[in-house]
């Protein structure tokens, strides 16, 4: 899926890291607009790669904000 492929190599596959991060990547999803956004545009000062760019990119988004959803909302 595409979140193991973009995603899990700086957030592992439990979405818990990087540690400085306030929330795990299923906590985050209680604001879906707010990560749709991040996952479109990247975050600024971040290292995390814009997906607008691919092709798909919304489709793309919505994907890994649907596998996001079944992560763990715990640290």
């Amino acid at each position: 899926n595409y979140f193991n492929t973009i995603c899990a190599g700086c957030h592992r596959k439990d979405g818990r890291r990087p540690k400085d991060m306030h929330e795990t990547l299923g906590e985050m999803t209680d604001n879906p607009w707010e990560v749709m956004h991040k996952l479109l545009n990247g975050n600024p000062g971040e290292p995390m790669p814009a997906l607008r760019a691919l092709d798909n990119a919304e489709q793309i988004a919505m994907d890994i904000l649907a596998h996001l959803r079944t992560l763990p909302k715990e640290k």
